[in-house]
Order: C-alpha cells, then sequence, then structure tokens
C-alpha cells in the first residue's frame, strides 16, 4: 500500500515538473544544446531574469530569419521565444541568453498587458534588461556589451525624435 502511494505521488510530481519545463525544439548543430546551456547560464546568473524567462516562456524555437522574435501566447499564456539562426552564428552562449532574456521580457510585457507609446520604447526596455543581465556575467565578451548598449542608445533616442 505504501509503495504504491509512493509510486503515485512520485508520477504525479514527475509529470508536473516536467510540464513546468520550457521545450526546446530539437535542431541540427546543435543548436538545442547551446540553447540548454544559454538557460543554464540564465537561471545561475540573475534568479530575476530566470524568473521572467519562466513565467513567460513555455518553448524555444530557432528559425531562419534576420532576427529573433517572439510568438505571445493567448490572453494570459506563456508564449514561444524565436531565435534567428544569425544569432547562433556568433558562436556565444552569453549571445544565447541574451537574445533569451530580451525576447522573455518582449512575451512578460505582452502577457501582462503593457503598452508602450512606441516600439522603440518597449525595444530600449528590453535591450536594457537585457544590459542589465549581460553586466551579471562574470568574462562577458565586451563586444556583446556593446551591441546591447549601442541597441539601447539607437531606440532610446529614436523615441526621443518621435516626440519633438
Amino acid at each position: 500500500m505504501v509503495k504504491r502511494l509512493i509510486f503515485a505521488l512520485s508520477l504525479i510530481f514527475n509529470l508536473n515538473y516536467t510540464h513546468a519545463q520550457i521545450v526546446v525544439d530539437k535542431g541540427g548543430d546543435d543548436w538545442a544544446i547551446k540553447v540548454d546551456s544559454a538557460l543554464a547560464i540564465i537561471k545561475k546568473t540573475s534568479p530575476i531574469h530566470w524568473k521572467t524567462v519562466e513565467e513567460s516562456c513555455n518553448q524555444i524555437s530557432m528559425w531562419n530569419g534576420k532576427v529573433s522574435t517572439t510568438q505571445p501566447g493567448k490572453g494570459s499564456e506563456k508564449g514561444t521565444i524565436v531565435i534567428s539562426r544569425n544569432d547562433f552564428k556568433f558562436n556565444s552562449i552569453n549571445n544565447i541568453a541574451a537574445v533569451i532574456v530580451h525576447e522573455s521580457k518582449h512575451l512578460w510585457i505582452s502577457r501582462n498587458g503593457l503598452v508602450y507609446n512606441s516600439t522603440n520604447l518597449e525595444e530600449a526596455d528590453c535591450y536594457l534588461w537585457e544590459l542589465e543581465f549581460l553586466q551579471l556575467i562574470p568574462d562577458v565578451e565586451p563586444w556583446l556589451i556593446q551591441h546591447v548598449f549601442n541597441q539601447y542608445i539607437g531606440n532610446s533616442s529614436q523615441n526621443k525624435k518621435g516626440r519633438e
């Protein structure tokens, strides 16, 4: 009787645990391994950024488009992060982690019903979130911080031009 109870409880726990996991689609070039490594970096580096990823994303996929993007869930459902093949060409797990952090912020914004006055303002906010994350990674690539900083400044200044 006790063995059956323990078995039943472990089965329920395992099923709930697997449904709570982020599904990483399988693909070529070991990209799923790279995504899993990037998720581990986020989880280890910043609990607050990890929480945003967990609360907003239930799947990570890849596509051949030029830029990474998201597919928001309906209503309050979690969404999908779609990483561009171009983001893998940098051969940087930190870059993949930064993309996931950035795109999860977009999903979080959508899921929580926040509306910005411009898409540039939302982009700037997501780049700032990404920059905060990158600064927590020991020995992060300087070019990566510079790139994200430039994107933040570019989107911030485009928003200011729109108000003038």
